[in-house]
Protein backbone atom coordinates (compact mmCIF):
# COMPACT_ATOMS: atom_id res chain seq x y z
CA UNK A 1 0.00 0.00 0.00
CA UNK A 2 2.89 2.58 1.00
CA UNK A 3 4.16 1.76 -2.66
CA UNK A 4 1.48 1.29 -4.82
CA UNK A 5 -1.83 2.88 -3.30
CA UNK A 6 -4.92 1.55 -1.51
CA UNK A 7 -6.13 -1.85 -2.33
CA UNK A 8 -9.33 -2.47 -3.71
CA UNK A 9 -9.42 -6.45 -3.28
CA UNK A 10 -7.88 -9.52 -2.47
CA UNK A 11 -8.29 -13.25 -3.00
CA UNK A 12 -6.33 -15.02 -0.49
CA UNK A 13 -5.39 -18.76 0.79
CA UNK A 14 -3.55 -19.66 3.94
CA UNK A 15 -2.63 -23.27 5.06
CA UNK A 16 -1.36 -25.08 8.12
CA UNK A 17 1.20 -27.97 7.34
CA UNK A 18 2.42 -28.84 10.41
CA UNK A 19 -0.90 -29.60 12.72
CA UNK A 20 1.55 -30.10 16.26
CA UNK A 21 4.99 -28.86 17.27
CA UNK A 22 6.70 -29.58 20.47
CA UNK A 23 5.77 -27.67 23.62
CA UNK A 24 6.20 -27.28 27.69
CA UNK A 25 4.04 -30.42 27.80
CA UNK A 26 4.09 -32.72 24.90
CA UNK A 27 2.99 -32.04 21.35
CA UNK A 28 0.78 -29.01 21.26
CA UNK A 29 -2.09 -28.32 18.26
CA UNK A 30 -0.53 -25.69 15.94
CA UNK A 31 -3.15 -22.40 16.18
CA UNK A 32 -1.07 -20.24 13.45
CA UNK A 33 -0.69 -20.97 9.99
CA UNK A 34 2.36 -21.89 8.03
CA UNK A 35 1.93 -20.15 4.80
CA UNK A 36 -0.27 -17.35 3.43
CA UNK A 37 -1.09 -16.08 0.00
CA UNK A 38 -2.71 -13.18 -1.38
CA UNK A 39 -3.10 -11.44 -4.67
CA UNK A 40 -4.08 -8.09 -4.09
CA UNK A 41 -5.65 -5.73 -7.17
CA UNK A 42 -4.65 -2.42 -5.99
CA UNK A 43 -7.12 0.77 -6.89
CA UNK A 44 -4.36 2.02 -9.37
CA UNK A 45 -4.81 -0.94 -11.32
CA UNK A 46 -1.88 -2.73 -10.40
CA UNK A 47 -1.40 -6.20 -8.89
CA UNK A 48 0.25 -7.75 -6.44
CA UNK A 49 1.18 -10.82 -4.64
CA UNK A 50 2.18 -11.32 -0.83
CA UNK A 51 3.51 -14.47 0.11
CA UNK A 52 4.78 -15.72 3.70
CA UNK A 53 5.87 -18.81 5.30
CA UNK A 54 7.04 -20.49 8.82
CA UNK A 55 7.99 -23.72 6.76
CA UNK A 56 9.83 -22.29 4.00
CA UNK A 57 13.33 -23.61 4.18
CA UNK A 58 16.94 -22.28 2.12
CA UNK A 59 17.21 -19.24 0.52
CA UNK A 60 15.27 -16.45 2.52
CA UNK A 61 13.90 -13.76 0.61
CA UNK A 62 12.58 -10.53 2.27
CA UNK A 63 11.91 -8.02 -0.86
CA UNK A 64 10.11 -6.34 -2.86
CA UNK A 65 9.76 -6.38 -6.47
CA UNK A 66 7.41 -4.25 -8.45
CA UNK A 67 6.82 -5.30 -12.13
CA UNK A 68 5.67 -3.23 -14.97
CA UNK A 69 5.83 -3.06 -19.25
CA UNK A 70 9.09 -1.07 -18.37
CA UNK A 71 10.85 -3.59 -16.28
CA UNK A 72 11.35 -4.46 -12.77
CA UNK A 73 11.98 -2.38 -9.85
CA UNK A 74 13.51 -5.07 -7.20
CA UNK A 75 14.29 -3.91 -3.00
CA UNK A 76 16.13 -6.28 -1.49
CA UNK A 77 14.97 -5.92 2.29
CA UNK A 78 17.18 -8.55 3.95
CA UNK A 79 20.75 -7.25 3.44
CA UNK A 80 23.15 -4.26 2.73
CA UNK A 81 21.93 -3.05 -0.49
CA UNK A 82 20.39 -0.60 -3.00
CA UNK A 83 17.35 -1.58 -5.00
CA UNK A 84 17.88 -2.84 -8.19
CA UNK A 85 16.46 -1.74 -11.99
CA UNK A 86 15.63 -4.00 -14.83
CA UNK A 87 14.29 -3.06 -18.40
CA UNK A 88 12.20 -5.43 -20.05
CA UNK A 89 14.50 -7.02 -22.11
CA UNK A 90 16.99 -8.26 -19.26
CA UNK A 91 19.26 -5.41 -18.98
CA UNK A 92 20.25 -4.39 -15.62
CA UNK A 93 20.38 -0.38 -15.38
CA UNK A 94 22.88 1.61 -13.77
CA UNK A 95 22.39 2.26 -9.92
CA UNK A 96 20.79 5.73 -9.52
CA UNK A 97 22.18 8.05 -7.14
CA UNK A 98 19.15 9.92 -6.12
CA UNK A 99 20.11 12.70 -3.42
CA UNK A 100 18.73 10.85 -0.10
CA UNK A 101 19.35 11.68 3.94
CA UNK A 102 21.57 9.58 5.69
CA UNK A 103 18.83 8.17 7.16
CA UNK A 104 17.30 6.39 4.41
CA UNK A 105 20.50 4.79 3.33
CA UNK A 106 20.72 0.91 3.71
CA UNK A 107 21.63 -0.24 7.47
CA UNK A 108 24.59 -2.28 7.52
CA UNK A 109 24.62 -5.77 7.27
CA UNK A 110 25.12 -7.10 10.65
CA UNK A 111 21.41 -5.05 11.09
CA UNK A 112 19.59 -5.50 7.99
CA UNK A 113 18.83 -9.04 8.79
CA UNK A 114 14.69 -9.00 8.22
CA UNK A 115 12.39 -6.74 6.41
CA UNK A 116 10.76 -5.72 9.67
CA UNK A 117 14.36 -5.03 11.28
CA UNK A 118 15.12 -2.85 8.87
CA UNK A 119 11.85 -0.48 8.45
CA UNK A 120 11.91 -0.17 11.94
CA UNK A 121 15.61 1.40 11.93
CA UNK A 122 14.28 3.48 9.45
CA UNK A 123 11.47 4.59 11.26
CA UNK A 124 13.18 5.19 14.27
CA UNK A 125 15.83 7.54 12.49
CA UNK A 126 13.38 9.84 10.70
CA UNK A 127 11.12 9.97 13.87
CA UNK A 128 14.42 11.02 15.53
CA UNK A 129 15.30 13.21 12.96
CA UNK A 130 11.80 14.56 13.32
CA UNK A 131 11.83 15.26 16.65
CA UNK A 132 15.09 17.26 16.52
CA UNK A 133 13.47 19.75 14.05
CA UNK A 134 14.16 18.27 10.69
CA UNK A 135 11.91 18.14 7.42
CA UNK A 136 12.14 15.02 5.90
CA UNK A 137 10.59 14.44 2.70
CA UNK A 138 10.35 10.96 3.58
CA UNK A 139 6.98 9.32 3.32
CA UNK A 140 6.75 7.31 6.67
CA UNK A 141 3.73 5.66 7.83
CA UNK A 142 1.31 7.23 9.75
CA UNK A 143 -1.02 5.66 12.64
CA UNK A 144 -3.90 5.84 9.73
CA UNK A 145 -1.59 3.81 7.60
CA UNK A 146 -1.02 0.94 10.38
CA UNK A 147 -4.73 0.67 10.52
CA UNK A 148 -5.11 0.97 6.66
CA UNK A 149 -2.53 -2.01 6.64
CA UNK A 150 -4.31 -4.08 9.65
CA UNK A 151 -7.74 -3.60 8.03
CA UNK A 152 -6.29 -5.02 4.58
CA UNK A 153 -4.73 -8.09 6.76
CA UNK A 154 -8.32 -8.80 8.02
CA UNK A 155 -10.00 -8.80 4.69
CA UNK A 156 -7.23 -11.50 3.54
CA UNK A 157 -8.14 -13.71 6.76
CA UNK A 158 -11.41 -13.65 5.64
CA UNK A 159 -11.17 -14.45 2.10
CA UNK A 160 -8.80 -17.06 3.63
CA UNK A 161 -11.71 -18.14 5.46
CA UNK A 162 -14.38 -18.10 2.93
CA UNK A 163 -12.12 -20.27 0.01
CA UNK A 164 -10.14 -17.81 -1.49
CA UNK A 165 -12.89 -15.45 -2.88
CA UNK A 166 -11.59 -11.83 -3.75
CA UNK A 167 -13.07 -9.20 -1.51
CA UNK A 168 -13.51 -5.93 -1.49
CA UNK A 169 -11.18 -3.52 0.98
CA UNK A 170 -12.33 -0.93 2.87
CA UNK A 171 -10.09 1.91 2.73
Amino acid sequence: MHLLGPARTVAADVRTFVSTRPGPAGNESVTVDDWALARIDMQSGAVGTLEVSRVHAGRERDSIEIVCEGGVLYIPLDRESHAEVWSATGERLPRLAPDRHPALAPIPSKFAQTAHLNAHAVSLAVFALRVAGEDIAYPAPTFHDALAAQRLLHVIRVSAEQGGEPLGVDN
